[in-house]
């Protein structure tokens, strides 16, 4: 249930897998070198409002949430841009995930644009940076696997083993484990909610 990975629960990883209606599996394919049932790895990446340089792990904080880090590829890339509007349509609609949002499960987003190419109240859909009425647009949840001047460039795609033109979305659990993979559209979001069945009650 915890773990969207074929194979019985001594092959999942840690020990904490347990039998569900909702098994489903994740897609590896998609990010070769982000193992299911594994800690979710750690790159550079670059804030894309501001471009200062992070450990992408930094932003995993152990505070009890769910992660959906949303790997959006080429949002310069209308095509892409088009897929990545349809994921988060369908987050946004979704009667089971939309009421964990924030509280529960925090939306992350990684891409490979250069950042200077792509602006993010223009490029990026609300739900990936929410406005909140005290606080305003969050500008602390896209990043960008760019080069920073001081930093250099992390390839945080390469190391994750994402393709960088298409992404994926990778589903990581409190403890920053990789639960689920699938891709970014509406068809892969489906695969996400079905996931989180197995977890929330709807």
């Amino acid at each position: 249930m915890l773990v969207g990975k074929p194979g019985n629960a001594a092959d999942q990883g840690d020990g904490t897998d347990v039998s569900s209606k909702f098994e489903i599996i994740g897609k590896q394919e998609l990010a070769s070198e982000t193992k299911l049932g594994m800690r979710f790895p750690s790159y550079q990446v670059i804030n894309q409002s501001d471009g200062r340089a992070w450990e992408f792990q930094q932003k995993l904080k152990s505070d009890g949430r769910f992660r959906i880090v949303v790997f959006a590829g080429n949002v310069a890339n209308a095509q892409q841009s088009a897929r990545l509007k349809g994921f988060c349509e369908s987050l946004s609609s979704s009667s089971l995930l939309a009421p964990h949002l924030i509280k529960n499960v925090e939306v992350l987003t990684l891409h490979s644009s250069k950042r200077k190419e792509v602006e993010l109240l223009r490029d990026f859909p609300d739900i990936l940076h929410p406005f909140d009425s005290k606080f305003g647009w969050d500008y602390d949840s896209v990043y960008a696997d760019d080069a920073n001047p001081f930093e250099g460039f992390g390839d945080a795609y390469k190391g994750y083993g994402v393709d960088r033109e298409t992404g994926c979305v990778v589903v990581t659990r409190p403890d920053q484990y990789v639960g689920y993979i699938d891709t970014v559209d509406a068809e892969g979001f489906r695969g996400v909610e079905t996931y989180f069945k197995g977890i929330f009650a709807s």
